[in-house]
């Protein structure tokens, strides 16, 4: 059930973090989605690791750890994006 909980908080958490996000970002909203669908696994895995347990519900620390994870893959992106072109 953790897997599936992350991809919905990666749902949330790409659309946050596009808004969050300063400046114009490569790639649309779909684009944005996948690559929060990707920041919320890592950022729950980090989060595992680092010990603040599971995914076991819905809840605002979840939510704040993905959107986390979704920042973190969309400035890697940016990055990444701007050395490619």
């Amino acid at each position: 059930m953790g897997i599936v909980l992350w991809i919905v908080f990666g749902l949330i958490a790409g659309a946050i973090a596009k808004l969050l996000m300063p400046g114009k970002q490569p790639g649309g909203i779909v684009l944005t989605i996948l690559l929060g669908i990707v920041g919320a696994m890592v950022g729950g895995f980090i989060a595992t690791q680092l010990g603040y347990g599971d995914v076991n519900s819905f809840d605002l620390r979840n939510m704040a750890i993905a959107v986390g994870g979704a920042l973190l893959v969309l400035v890697i992106w940016g990055f990444v994006s701007k050395q490619l072109a």
